[in-house]
């Protein structure tokens, strides 16, 4: 069809229908429109371009000029008046039109709606009599616009062509108005529409072209109102201006669609105010009209639809109206509203406009006067109308929220109160509106006389309070309801009654039911109606035709007061009536609703009695029975169960079926009753059973009353037993509800094997809906208790067996699809490992059987790729087996099996190996899909060899060759040896003579040639799989000894046992294999069952190889035990293997070569001793008593003894005898095992300790406060604790346990303790140390070097790196020459000095054979620090070192340290040990070029210190900077020695005496090089660098060392007193500071002021120079009135900063927080500790920040954040928060000690850090004991703790260290502490007694506190301490 031949026809048509119009009738133009619609619908590209055809430029503009041609021509023919009976044509033809456009080309769409708004808009601007709306409406611009006036008479319709189509031209888009009015002139009616003058004048004419023409527009917009609103983004204001003009044209229809647009218009987005505001005067004015009848009838009821409509839409609107708008609304349309409803024109109305008027009213009048009589009429109206909403939305947000009540029955009985004795309580009272609600409510019920109305106004009334009780619940989870006073249910019992009484027939209105429901709900957890007489009646009149026949019960229990006569009296007159089973329902249901206390007997015995009857009736009301009446009705529902027996009844069965699972949980006395909301919002009550809820949310509210938590009681099977017989039910319904009873009867009842495979017929149930929920429900089978003999594992063995034989026999069976998920969800039950295996297999199959693997894939592929990580080993060896399957499988038993024959009617396809593969590849991880399978073959080519050569196949090894690129022989070869052993294991002898000729055929060469090609890799294969088949392994073990060239097997015909153990034990074989072990033990990609075999392979070993074999090997065989035990703590299935390996290992080593090793023993038996004491606890028993005559020093080694058990308390009481154990000398055992070279013993000795102290501290205080000088042990216990803390100590554990037991000891006054080395001049000079110190060829280096491998070793946490260490010591052995062969004097020697324990570990590696695969090392350039190969501190020491043993000079020296590089880049302490050495050679063997690369590191790392820029800050993590530095600080002090020893050395080779010498000799002496060179070096380095790095690292003693060197001048400058004074304040020496102000001759800076006076804690004078300055330090200025104990003067400063700068919040933060604690501030105390990140709180670029004093420490780290996080979460008892801080700022305290506490006079120089472990303690000890206790504990138990925590609190103080920096802080934290346990106390009103024990600690602590004041000459502190404690007391 062409288009422009349509076109021109058409436009033809138009011509001739334009010139003919006089003639023309309207029939011949409806057939033009029709036709025009026809086309345009058939043919849609005629006005639009249409996606799909291509058009040229020429035909789409015509298609648009088309389009607007149609729609200007229709409103041609509006506008004449002889077309005005056509009109519903015309408008056909313009939705066809719009209609195509708004489909096919919504921008065209658009452009026409608006163009035909803004023609509605000019039409009305150009024909009204006035323009003040539109003044208001309009700029003057766009008035100008729609007044202009183009044509007189005419009005534009659309906009002109350009350029203008020659077939439809732009004449016609000026619409002719005939009869146009004149144009407005200003001024006219104030904006006042025609609606003001009489009811008649707004008929339309429609002869009147003029507003009919209007009409029809607005007929077109109106009918796409809702896809203008959609598509434009201003259509609500342009279509709300419309409306507004147009209400204002004085034409009746015309305002009706201005009303009209209104109506829709309802959003207020981006509004224009005043347009809002004209828009309600209209509005108010036409509301107005209509309620005063000023319209005719016809035009009234129109206006009043629009009008409701309106109204309607604002109050359905689900977004509130912004509260401006809100107010217009009130003040245009309050009062008419009001005056209105009271009038009978309201009440006159239908119910619907009422209501929609009513809900508009609403929300106008919430928070208003409820006095108002108006409000009064409202609220009656909307009663009476049953406008329930109405009603809830005036009293809800009067709501404020629960109040406490007191539980009436809890406070007649006792006279103090706890918290059960308060319940949160919800009145409905405290609502002003509900109360009015509530009397309007009871007058109508007085005064109505007809029962309908009567109930149906009760139950608008209910319905409101039902809503209101959901949303309560719903807003305050676990709140009780009071909503009626106690007249109102009187009121409704009494109408209820009289409905009864009034009501003859037997039928009962349903509302009945319904409000006697709402009315329980309501009053079931009322704390003051729960005994009312009112709820018995209510009870009676439910099932009052049981009065007279249950006589007893009424008789106890039921109350019926002043209704008894009426009630009984009914019960007589209904004898003989009997209720519909709907009917009785309906009043039983509510019945079982009443509360615990409602006539509990009497109800039972209607259910009784109804019982008899009908169960049916009963069965739905047992839960709620059960529920609220808990443990006492729970046979009620055996009862019910056990009729199955009995009845035959379908119906009645079905309905017991229905409801089975609550019926078990009824059994089980676990059904818990609660009120909840619904969906459509009412409050319900539901019941849901403790255990088996899904929804934990599902439950609000206890309806037992007490608060217990229903664990439930067993349920005997017999008792659910006949549940069973309605499984194969009929009714779908009842099927499923049996179904899902088995979540129940799993969880409360036993399942006997019988009844699991009765259950498994759902798997084949019919229904797709059963099968697939039954799929997801089948997991509980397999965790239920069994009831029968056989056990719970034998019954899941039978139920995965039964699982597997349902499997559907058709693969296009549709219950595939729901028996796979099945499977799954079995498989991830906990089962035991066999069924596991089992399922795991048949989803293998069925995943790789082509007919079934894309359903498999689907349902199961995510669990067998995670099966893939966990069983990688049993999938691939499945995969192998597959591919040898002659690409043939079988089902059998619905397991698919690898076969190699098909069966007869299987469904077989071809499964090649490529397949296989290709399917395993869907398995594998994206990234590991081209890697995995050549990675793993080692699990596959076993398997593949095996079957092949069993089958005599040739293809499979060919692909897996392939994968690899290599011949089969070639990889048969690579993998030779996990091919023999799993051939040696799993063949009989037949199949292994086979398999030996198939690789001989393959490869061309025999077992002999393999073997002796990978003999050790042999035997470690060989002995992983020793406990598979121990007799095999040890024949494949004499075949590898016969073939051993190296073995002496001449003339044996056979080899024995003991030459098998032989030669296990020769070439180190063992050495290597437990190397090995440990390597695959550690491995996370070997899985559970491989490393389980492992285990057990070294139970068997170390019974097969006895004590003669063991011994030389029993340090390794100890590093895979101590690795088995870390196996075993993270998953169970190793512990039984673990314990058995210890007692292989205990009693088959001898005793002799236990002793070395016993206390690692003795650690790695505890674990165990609890949980497996059975064989644990003999094995300690066979050590410390039946062997102890064995063992020198056992009464050291009981500190490592556990004493959680009896047996073990036994065992230590009879290794101490009768002698009482004294604590000083359990304390000497800890010291004595803190040196042990194990991390295992040292990290358990500390543990030990721990708990020893905690139980011992009286003790412990009293060694400490004895005597002016502390008990030597305590100081040597403090001194082992330090070491322990140091960086030395490479186990983190062993360190933060340290830490804890410094804490635990506190904060002992140096000066009581003996630290320092009194003879270290002796040792320095000793013969021994010179040579330890000056030659790295000594013998007492390699001893030094011999022990720290050792005990890196035995300190390794991962098995790779104890080979790693074992093979560094390899060759440092080896490069000495230390060798069993050949013995030398020098081996002699070294021997000799290590101790036995050392030489243990040594000899075995004198002829081991460990190998090491060195990796690619990166290029490294110095200096190191500060650049990516310096970012930490283990990167720069590692890479530092590397670099200089790249430089070594001395070809021996550098091949002792490349032999100990291994270990050094994974043991810290080793680096350490050897850098200081490694320096030293580099210096004294290098000359100048040597000295000039150490000068250079060292020269960065010093720049970095005097830098004050952070250009390395990027570089230098953590504290690595200060580690670094104390390196540089080691290495230094190192090298004075070596120049003192080498000092003493050159002297003594002159031959003279130290008197005889002269200068010349000396300087003689000193010429050596290696001397000159190593002093050289230290005298090029800046000694006021190093004095600024060890300021910046704390380390004051040596900035003052080093300052001291650099200070040589008579007269000192101002910068460098300013240097000392600070040094001064560091070292807190408060008088050397003072005499440094002394020595001044000019007046010091601010700064120095402000130092001063802080130094010597003169903080008032502080404070004075700090308003002097210009430039305040902000952090210290807040600090320091945080020191003066001023926390609100600091808070208020720190806020007010904040304020002004947010950059400061995260600097101010920790300041704030801590002020916040101080001050009980709790909420501020959250909000500023929420501000931490997870890393460090890291200053901003801010310059007034960043100019604190480095000294200051407290801002950089997160000390204080860290504390007050962890008071925070003590004062909100968050046990797991207050623990986790507390660790975290323990860890950072620990970083700062740890970098300097292995130096000499650590103590000292960390002591406030000490200070600050101590604190922690402190708060771990007062929150434990009075924070985080237990709710509730009595006075009595609170004092006790009491009184043991201030002894312990105030002896700390005694012997810690008396000055004001330190005592201070301690007693400012106390008394934040007990602050918090205050505001706690006083909070919960409990333990009142104990809160003022609290109050006069606090104020003690306040007096403490001025003493020490007065004691440092703190005198204003002094006296404002005694202010706060006189005020405290």
């Amino acid at each position: 069809m062409d288009k422009n031949v349509i076109w021109n026809q058409i436009s033809s048509m138009l011509q001739n229908m334009k010139a003919e119009e006089e003639r023309m009738g309207t029939d011949d133009v409806v057939a033009s429109l029709n036709l025009l619609s026809n086309l345009i619908q058939s043919c849609p590209s005629l006005i639009t371009k249409v996606d799909g055809l291509d058009e040229t430029s020429e035909d789409n503009h015509r298609t648009k000029a088309f389009s607007t041609y149609i729609l200007t021509k229709s409103f041609h023919l509006h506008s004449n008046v002889k077309y005005v009976k056509i009109e519903a044509d015309i408008f056909s033809l313009q939705k066809v039109v719009m209609d195509t456009l708004l489909q096919l080309n919504r921008s065209q769409w658009k452009y026409y709606m608006n163009q035909l708004i803004n023609f509605a808009l000019r039409f009305v601007a150009n024909n009204v009599n006035s323009l003040h709306i539109f003044k208001e409406l309009f700029s003057s611009k766009e008035l100008e616009i729609l007044l202009r006036e183009e044509r007189p008479g005419h009005c534009r319709m659309m906009a002109d062509l350009e350029p203008e189509d020659k077939l439809f031209t732009n004449e016609d888009h000026m619409i002719r108005i005939p009869g146009s009015t004149a144009k407005a002139v200003s001024g006219g009616s104030n904006g006042q529409s025609a609606h003001n003058s009489s009811s008649g004048s707004g008929n339309l004419d429609k002869t009147n072209g003029v507003w009919y023409l209007l009409s029809c527009c607005n007929k077109l917009i109106l009918n796409y109102l809702q896809d203008i609103m959609d598509n434009f983004t201003n259509a609500t204001t342009l279509l709300r201006k419309l409306s507004l003009v147009q209400l204002e044209v004085p034409d009746t229809r015309i305002s009706l669609q201005g009303l009209q647009y209104l109506a829709h218009l309802n959003r207020y987005e981006s509004f224009d105010f005043n347009c809002v505001v004209m828009e309600l005067h209209v509005v108010q004015h036409l509301f107005i009209q209509v309620s005063r009848n000023n319209f005719q009838p016809e035009w009234r009821t129109k206006f009043e639809e629009k009008l409701f409509k309106y109204f309607e839409m604002r109050s359905g609107d689900p977004d509130p109206l912004p509260d401006k708008i809100l107010d217009a609304f009130r003040t245009k349309f309050m009062h008419p509203l009001a005056n209105y409803i009271m009038t009978k024109g309201f009440k006159g109305l239908p119910v619907d406009r009422q209501s929609s008027l009513l809900t508009f009213f609403s929300g106008l009048v919430s928070g208003k006067d409820h006095e108002d009589e108006s409000y009064r009429q409202f609220l009656s109206s909307s009663l009476a109308l049953g406008l329930d909403k109405v009603l809830v939305s005036q009293v809800w947000p009067e709501f404020q929220g629960p109040t406490r009540f007191q539980v009436r029955k809890r406070s007649e009985k006792r006279k103090s109160l706890d918290d059960d004795d308060l319940r949160d309580e919800i009145s409905f009272d405290q609502s002003r509106a509900w109360k009015i609600i509530e009397q309007l409510f009871m007058d109508n019920i007085s005064l109505c006389q007809e029962p309908a109305a009567l109930l149906r106004i009760m139950d608008v009334f209910l319905s409101a309070g039902s809503q209101l009780g959901a949303r309560c619940v719903k807003s305050w989870p676990g709140v009780a309801l009071r909503p009626f006073p106690e007249e109102a249910i009187s009121k409704m019992v009494a109408a209820l009654t009289s409905y009864i009484q009034t009501n003859k027939s037997s039928k009962r209105d349903p509302l009945f039911y319904k409000i006697i429901k709402d009315l329980i709900i309501l009053t079931s957890d009322d704390l003051q109606h729960e005994y009312l007489t009112d709820l018995q009646c209510l009870a009676a009149l439910l099932a009052y035709q049981y009065l007279d026949t249950v006589l007893d019960a009424r008789q106890s229990d039921l109350k019926l007061g002043n209704y008894g006569q009426v009630l009984v009296s009914l019960s007589q007159q209904n004898s003989g009536q009997c209720l519909s089973d709907q009917d009785l329902f309906e009043s039983m249901l509510p019945l079982s609703m009443f509360g615990k206390d409602i006539c509990p007997k009497w109800r039972m015995a209607v259910i009784k009695s109804i019982m008899l009857k009908n169960y049916k009736i009963v069965v739905r009301c047992i839960p709620f029975i059960c529920g609220i009446l808990v443990g006492q009705n729970s046979f009620l529902a055996r009862d019910i169960i056990q009729s199955l027996n009995k009845s035959n009844s379908s119906d009645q069965n079905g309905e017991i079926g229905l409801y089975s699972g609550i019926l078990v949980c009824c059994m089980a006395k676990s059904v818990k009753v609660s009120l909840a909301s619904s969906e459509s919002g009412k409050l319900e009550m539901v019941y849901a059973c403790a255990r088996c809820s899904e929804d934990p949310q599902a439950s609000h509210l206890d309806m037992t009353g007490d608060g217990r938590t229903l664990k439930g009681t067993v349920v005997e099977f017999s008792d659910i037993q006949p549940l069973f017989k309605l499984i194969g039910h009929q009714d779908e319904g009842v099927r499923k509800s049996v179904m899902k009873a088995v979540v129940p009867i799993c969880n409360h009842s036993f399942l006997s094997n019988s009844a699991a495979m009765l259950i498994l017929n759902y798997i084949n149930d019919p229904v797709q809906e059963i099968r697939q929920e039954f799929s997801q429900l089948i997991g509980n089978l397999l965790e239920c208790a069994c009831s029968t003999l056989e056990g719970r594992d034998q019954v899941s063995v039978n139920i995965v067996n039964r699982i597997i034989e349902l499997a559907p026999d058709d693969y296009n069976d549709p219950i595939w699809s729901t028996y796979i998920p099945s499977i799954v969800t079995v498989y991830q039950s906990i089962i035991p490992l066999q069924c596991q295996t089992k399922l795991l297999d048949s989803l293998l199959g069925l995943f790789f059987n082509p007919p079934s693997h894309q359903l498999c894939k689907t349902s199961c592929l995510n669990i067998l790729q995670d099966a893939l990580l966990k069983e990688k080993a049993q999938i691939l060896q499945f995969c192998a087996k597959l591919m040898c399957a002659n690409c043939k499988v079988k089902k059998e038993n619905g397991t698919v099996s690898p076969s190699g024959e098909a069966q007869e009617g299987s469904q077989d396809e071809q499964l090649t190996p490529e397949k296989v593969l290709q399917y395993l590849n869907l398995l594998v991880p994206p990234a590991e899909v081209d890697s995995f399978i050549t990675a793993n073959l080692h699990h596959i080519l076993p398997v593949v060899f095996q079957i092949s050569a069993l089958k005599d196949l040739k293809k499979p090894i060919q692909v897996l060759a392939s994968l690899k690129e290599v011949r089969p022989k070639a990889l048969i070869h690579e993998y030779f040896t996990k091919i023999y052993a799993h051939v040696v294991v799993t063949c009989d002898d037949k199949q292994f003579e086979t398999c030996i000729r198939f690789l001989k055929r393959e490869t061309a060469f025999d077992l002999v040639d393999f073997l002796n090609c990978h003999r050790l890799k042999s035997i470690e294969e060989l002995l992983c799989v020793f406990s598979c088949n121990r007799d095999k392994v040890i024949r494949a073990l004499r075949t590898c000894a016969h073939v051993d060239d190296n073995f002496k097997t001449k003339g044996l015909k056979e080899i024995d046992v003991d030459k098998v153990k032989e030669y296990l034990s020769i070439n180190n074989n063992m050495m290597a294999t437990f190397s090995s072990f440990m390597v695959k033990l550690s491995n996370t990609t070997t899985n559970t069952e491989t490393k389980l075999n492992i285990v057990a392979s070294l139970v068997d070993l170390c019974r097969f190889l006895g004590h003669q074999y063991l011994a030389p090997v029993k340090h390794s065989l100890l590093a895979c035990l101590k690795l088995v035990n870390k196996l075993a703590h993270k998953c169970s299935s190793f512990r039984t293997q673990t314990v058995n390996l210890w007692e292989a290992f205990v009693m088959n080593i001898d005793l002799n070569d236990i002793e070395v090793i016993l206390p690692q023993i003795l650690v790695g038996l505890s674990p165990f001793c609890v949980t497996d004491k059975e064989k644990i606890i003999p094995l300690y028993r066979y050590l410390l008593i039946e062997k102890s005559a064995h063992f020198k020093g056992l009464r050291n080694l009981m500190v490592l003894v556990p004493d959680n058990t009896q047996e073990l308390k036994e065992i230590q009481r009879r290794v101490y005898g009768s002698e009482v154990v004294q604590f000083r000398t359990i304390l000497e055992a800890i010291i004595h095992n803190m040196n042990h070279e194990a991390v295992e013993v040292r990290l358990q000795t500390i543990t030990m300790l721990k708990n020893l102290l905690e139980a011992n501290m009286g003790a412990l205080q009293g060694m400490l406060l004895r005597s002016d000088q502390t008990d030597s042990v305590i100081t040597d216990l403090v001194g082992k604790l330090m070491v322990c803390m140091s960086s030395r100590e490479p186990d983190e554990g062993v360190r933060y346990a340290a830490s804890e037991c410094i804490g635990q000891i506190g904060a002992v006054d140096p000066g009581k303790l003996e630290l320092e080395v009194a003879n270290r001049s002796s040792i320095t000079s000793s013969k021994e140390y010179k040579n330890y110190i000056l030659d790295i060829k000594s013998v007492e280096f390699c001893v030094r070097l011999i022990q720290e491998l050792v005990k890196a070793s035995q300190s390794c946490v991962e098995s790779n790196h104890h080979n790693i260490c074992m093979f560094s010591l390899q060759n440092v052995v080896k490069i000495y020459q230390i060798n069993s062969k050949q013995r030398n004097s020098f081996a002699d020697r070294v021997l000799d000095q290590l101790s036995d324990s050392y030489r243990e570990i040594v000899y075995p590696v004198m002829s081991s054979n460990y190998a090491h695969q060195p990796t690619t090392q990166q290029e490294i350039t110095i200096p190191v620090y500060g650049t990516a190969n310096g970012q930490n501190y283990k990167t720069w020491i590692v890479n530092f070192s590397i670099y200089l043993v790249q430089n070594l000079f001395d070809s021996t020296v550098k091949e002792i340290f490349v032999a100990c590089m291994p270990i050094l880049k994974k043991d810290l302490s080793i680096a350490e040990f050897l850098l200081p050495h490694l320096i030293i050679a580099i210096i004294s063997s290098g000359g100048e070029e040597g000295i000039n690369t150490v000068l250079l590191e060292v020269t960065t790392i010093l720049h970095d210190a005097d830098s004050t820029s952070e250009t390395l800050e990027k570089f230098v993590e953590g504290n690595s900077d200060m580690l670094v530095a104390q390196a540089l600080f080691n290495f230094l002090d190192h090298a004075n020695a070596w120049l003192q020893a080498k000092y003493a050395l050159l002297l003594a080779a002159t031959g003279k005496s130290e008197t005889s010498l002269r200068v010349d000799d000396i300087h003689k002496a000193t010429r050596d090089k290696q001397y000159a060179a190593v002093n050289t070096f230290l005298d090029r380095i800046s000694k006021e660098s190093l004095a600024n790095l060890s300021f910046n690292s704390s380390a004051y003693h040596r900035a003052a060392f080093y300052l001291d060197r650099t200070l040589s001048l008579e007269t000192l400058s101002d910068p460098q007193l300013n240097a000392l004074q600070k040094l001064y304040a560091g070292l807190e020496e408060p008088d050397l500071v003072v005499a440094v102000a002394a020595v001044r001759t000019s007046e010091p800076s601010l700064d120095s002021q402000i130092l001063y006076n802080t130094a010597i804690g003169n903080f008032q004078d502080a404070l004075c120079c700090f308003e002097r300055q210009d430039d305040v330090d902000l952090v210290n200025l807040v600090q320091c009135y945080l020191s003066i104990d001023q926390p609100g003067t600091a808070a208020r400063i720190a806020a007010g900063l904040v304020a002004r700068d947010k950059s400061l919040e995260k600097v101010m933060a920790p300041l704030q927080a801590e002020a916040a604690w101080q001050l009980g501030e709790w909420k501020q105390l959250e909000e500023f500790t929420s501000l931490r990140n997870d890393k460090q709180l890291q200053q901003p670029d801010n310059t007034m920040a960043s100019q604190q004093s480095s000294d200051n420490d407290t801002i950089g780290n997160s000390w204080e954040m860290g504390l007050s996080q962890a008071i925070l979460a003590a004062y909100k008892a968050d046990r797991s928060a207050f623990i986790q801080e507390i660790q975290s700022t323990r860890k950072l305290v620990l970083k700062s000690i740890s970098a300097i506490s292995f130096e000499q006079g650590a103590y000292r120089k960390t002591y406030s850090q000490i200070g600050r472990l101590c604190m922690l303690r402190e708060v771990e000890s007062i929150a434990e004991k009075i924070l985080l206790n237990k709710p509730g504990e009595s006075n009595e138990t609170l004092g006790t703790k009491w009184t043991s925590l201030l002894e312990e609190l105030d002896a700390r103080l005694n012997y810690s260290q008396v000055s004001w920096g330190n005592l201070e802080p301690i007693l400012r934290l106390r008394r934040g502490m007990f602050g918090a346990a205050l505001a706690r106390y006083n909070q919960s009103g409990t333990n009142i007694k104990f809160a003022g024990q609290l109050k006069c600690e606090i104020g003690e602590c306040w007096l403490k506190s001025a003493r020490i004041a007065r004691k440092a000459c703190q005198l204003q502190e002094n006296l404002h301490y005694i202010v706060l404690y006189i005020y405290c007391i």
